[in-house]
């Protein structure tokens, strides 16, 4: 197997109905040279076994024993990754199928090691219509601006 050079990383809790849509959307990307870290913050349903369902090589399965809110659940899955690029996909939400390869694309023509973030306007699949609050389609952040919360709030992709 060819080491991934991005992480999907999904934090869950109590939502297993939903990640056949979001690995459905991982599996139809024009990129295919990723994993999908899915952890489960402390779920109580069948979580595991509908990751365990699909049978991948490309999914890593970490459970937490007890519910410590989505962002500490990001934060394993940061520790948990081994690969230079990391996108957050929540529970809730799916990729149109290039966009692993945009974001990969963005990442390797990049000239500039002040940027630590892109964030990417989200849309709605029913409707298209783009939801967030940043400056364009993307934009490109560093250390303060994400610390500091600057320019991206609501809705986005890192």
């Amino acid at each position: 197997m060819v080491k991934p050079l991005i992480s999907v990383i999904t934090p869950t809790y109590n939502r297993g109905h939903l990640l056949p849509r979001v690995w459905q959307s991982l599996m139809q990307q024009t990129f295919k040279n990723f994993e999908w870290i899915v952890v489960d913050d402390g779920s109580t349903d069948n979580t595991q076994k509908i990751i365990s369902s699909f049978a991948d090589s490309r999914i890593r399965y970490i459970r937490l024993p007890e519910n410590r809110r989505p962002n500490a659940a990001r934060n394993e899955g940061v520790r948990a990754s081994h690969t230079p690029y990391l996108v957050f996909l929540d529970s809730d939400d799916e990729l149109v199928p290039e966009a692993l390869e945009v974001i990969y694309k963005e990442w390797r023509d990049l000239n500039d090691e002040t940027v630590g973030v892109i964030a990417f306007r989200c849309q709605k699949a029913a409707t298209g219509q783009l939801v967030g609050r940043i400056e364009g389609e993307r934009v490109k952040l560093g250390y303060k601006d994400v610390i500091c919360e600057r320019f991206a709030k609501g809705e986005f992709l890192m």
